[in-house]
This record gives structure tokens, sequence and C-alpha cells, in this order.
């Protein structure tokens, strides 16, 4: 088993992702965007609990194991993108929020897959 332990980086940055998705979603009108506001807000809570999940218990874990968590979470980040690119399209919400977001976004995922990658 790897001593390698996801970064309390890579913790802050996914935590500010998820703040930043939901100030987004607060900009969002409310109507006919339900299942958006919440497939952001679950794929947003998804990373940060599997990247938590993964530093907390990551000593008690195979590499497998941890990959695994890694995964999960570098997938929501992946969600989060592809469904800021629709709102975007769409012109919703608003766009400097949205660009925070998604900024933040791809910064989690990178630092996702330099974790990952030595495994």
């Amino acid at each position: 088993m790897s001593s390698i332990s996801p970064a309390p980086i890579l913790m802050q940055c996914a935590y500010e992702m998820n703040i930043w998705i939901h100030a987004y979603v607060e900009t969002l009108p409310q109507e006919g965007h339900a299942d958006l506001i919440s497939q952001l807000r679950r794929a947003g809570d998804s990373a940060v609990r599997n990247i938590g999940e993964g530093a907390e218990f990551r000593s008690r874990m195979t590499d497998g194991q941890f990959l695994q968590l890694m995964g999960t979470a570098q997938g929501s980040t992946h969600e989060l993108v592809a469904q800021l690119s629709i709102a975007k399209k769409q012109k919703l919400g608003d766009e400097g929020t949205l660009m925070k977001a998604e900024n933040k976004c791809i910064e989690t995922s990178g630092m996702l897959a330099a974790i990952t990658q030595p495994l």
C-alpha cells in the first residue's frame, strides 16, 4: 500500500469548488431548472465526499480502494463541467459565478489526475 495521501490543498480546492457550485445554483432561475440545480448540487457534494473519504481513510485503504474514490470524485467534477457548459450555452444564471465554479472544477480535476497518476 502506498503512503500517498491527498494533499490538504486538494481538499481545500474541492471545498471551494463546491462553494462556487452552490453559489452559482443560487443565481439560477428556479422554475424549469430543478433537474439542473439538483444535479449540480449532488455532483459537487459527491466530489467533496469522495475526496474527503479518501483523505480521511487513506492509510487504511488499498491503492484500488483509493483510486475508486478518486475516480468517482473525478467523474463528478467532469459531470459538473458538462452541466456548467450546458448552463453557459443556455445563458442561465450569473456568468461570473459560473466561470469561477467552472475554473475550480477544472483545477480540482487536474489535482485529482496528478494525485492518482503515480498509482
